[in-house]
């Protein structure tokens, strides 16, 4: 999955008005698989924010 459909599908999730299990249900896709692609732009973006503070 490119990183731009993660992060279409966490954007989704989290602004769905449905709870996170029942939309993830709805999509066809696992709870840890959504949580582990969360936890991993999470990541880099502290890493990208990290980056720009050295600089």
């Amino acid at each position: 999955m490119a990183q731009s459909e993660k992060i279409e599908i966490i954007t989704l999730v989290e602004q769905s008005p449905l709870r996170v299990k029942a939309t993830l249900k709805e999509l066809g896709i696992n709870r840890s698989t959504f949580y582990q692609c969360r936890a991993a732009g999470a990541v880099q973006t502290l890493f990208a924010e990290w980056l720009c503070w050295l600089s």
